[in-house]
């Protein structure tokens, strides 16, 4: 980890810029009354009002479509989870394999029904900007990992759930690449560009 690297300062900006957005978000999931219907709106990707996710904004309707159909149709597996780690891996079964939809939606779509289901992860799950700052703060290689136990991060990030570590990861990872030198709230990991579809695998629930 670069000396200059503030990750006091990070978690601060972090609980006052982006956590209230983050809580909100899951909470509201939280809220749907049956499993089905946080499947669905998780699966599209639909805030309370019916927009798209930023992170989701360049899947197309149809591969949404797409998803959301398969995971209505595992919908007793994944009631069947009892942990994140379950959960995130019949999320993975079902849709990962699906041209068009990769790493990040899964996760994403697995966390926003764990909400609903109040399973939350107890690792830090890697995907292609998370994997970034997880590799700068680590100072090696983290290509071919797929998780981070908390304890493995720098002493500082263990105040935050390890879901919240992940959005840490990927909104600071040009902080801590040492791209940008300031802590700046309008440069976020809302939107990941370095996003890629998962190829395509013969799996399925």
């Amino acid at each position: 980890m670069k000396a200059s690297i503030d990750l006091k300062a990070v978690v601060r900006h972090y609980k006052q810029t982006f956590r209230p957005r983050a809580a909100a978000e899951l909470a509201s999931f939280e809220a749907e009354e049956t499993l089905e219907a946080a499947v669905g709106r998780a699966a599209l990707a639909q805030e309370p009002d019916g927009t798209r996710y930023g992170h989701q904004r360049r899947r197309t309707a149809e591969e949404l479509r797409r998803g959301t159909k398969k995971l209505l149709s595992c919908l007793p597996k994944l009631a069947a989870a009892s942990n994140f780690g379950q959960l995130f891996e019949a999320v993975d079964a079902a849709v990962g394999h699906l041209d068009g939809l990769g790493d990040l939606y899964v996760y994403d779509t697995a966390l926003r029904i764990g909400a609903q289901k109040k399973v939350f992860p107890a690792r830090v799950y890697l995907h292609a900007g998370t994997r970034a700052g997880a590799i700068a703060l680590l100072g090696k290689d983290a290509k071919d990992l797929k998780v981070i136990f908390k304890f493995e991060l720098p002493k500082e990030l263990h105040e935050l759930e390890a879901h919240e570590i992940e959005d840490v990861l990927c909104i600071y990872k040009r902080y801590f690449t040492g791209e940008v030198t300031q802590l700046d709230e309008n440069k976020s990991c809302w939107i990941d560009e370095d996003e890629q579809a998962a190829a395509v695998r013969q799996v399925g629930c």
